[in-house]
């Protein structure tokens, strides 16, 4: 019955992209820049890890958000629909993994038409303030993650279970305030010496990769795999809290920069 209900879900997102957006058929040029994300995010695809937490591989560690989220921001919403459906459905093509589950390709659609929905709807978006939102988001991960991990006294890989040491326990705290607080630091620094023209796309940055990773890591992908695996919701999420104390700010220094040289070829 959930299979039905999201493909039903894409199908009416596939309506309102192709309606009210539809493809400029003879761009050739964003024709063929889509098509060099989908083979980017293929490629990123391979080099992602799966890590086997509580006895099933739960744990996705890569950077195939990027290329789609910068495609949705550059074209429009119809482009980005049909760059997460493509990239979904050759990579089920190429490395098939049993019968496929469409909440993942509802992720993979949602992960390029969110920041595309940004990027037409919300109009000079004020970077500097949402600079300030990741860091506190930022800050609240790394002491939740860090809360989580000095609570734990077991932690469960595919079908063995550790017993955490108080050193462990202490690295991994380390590492999650250090990555909190590197990055508060780099974005302080990075928004004071930012050109007035550049805020506005920051901040759009910003804005995609908070909501795709509320949507996606914090909220779909646990209920996914809760449906699927068992996984209990809240164990699911205490994990990605870790998890998004590197990866949102690696996301944001690796994906404006390059966000940057695409809005320029396209200006």
């Amino acid at each position: 019955m959930i299979q039905i209900i999201i493909v039903c879900i894409l199908v009416l997102l596939g309506i309102y992209c192709f309606k009210f957006y539809p493809l400029e058929r003879r761009n050739t040029k964003k024709l063929a820049f889509s098509a060099l994300i989908i083979i980017i995010t293929l490629i990123l695809k391979r080099l992602t890890i799966m890590v086997p937490l509580f006895g099933a591989e739960s744990l996705k560690i890569g950077f195939e958000y990027i290329p789609v989220m910068l495609a949705g921001v550059i074209l429009s919403p119809s482009y980005a629909y049909l760059i997460g459906l493509i990239t979904d459905l050759l990579g089920l093509v190429i490395s098939p993994t049993g019968f496929p589950f469409f909440g993942f390709t509802l992720n993979q659609v949602l992960i390029g038409l969110i920041p595309s929905l940004i990027a037409v709807k919300v109009k000079n978006v004020d970077g500097k303030l949402f600079s300030k939102i990741v860091c506190l988001m930022i800050a609240l991960f790394g002491g939740a993650g860090s809360l989580f991990v000095a609570l734990q006294k077991t932690i469960s890989i595919g079908k063995v279970t550790y017993t955490l040491t108080s050193l462990q326990k202490g690295v991994m705290i380390g590492l999650c305030l250090i990555a909190s607080i590197g990055f508060i630091l780099f974005m302080l620094k990075r928004t004071k010496n930012m050109k007035d023209n550049d805020v506005s796309l920051f901040g759009t940055w910003l804005l995609s990769v908070i909501l795709v990773e509320l949507a996606i890591t914090f909220c779909l992908t646990p209920f996914w795999l809760q449906i699927m695996y068992g996984i209990p919701f809240v164990v699911s999420v205490s994990i990605r809290v870790i998890k998004a104390c590197f990866i949102i700010p690696l996301e944001i220094i690796i994906g404006f920069p390059l966000l940057k040289q695409m809005d320029k070829l396209y200006k």
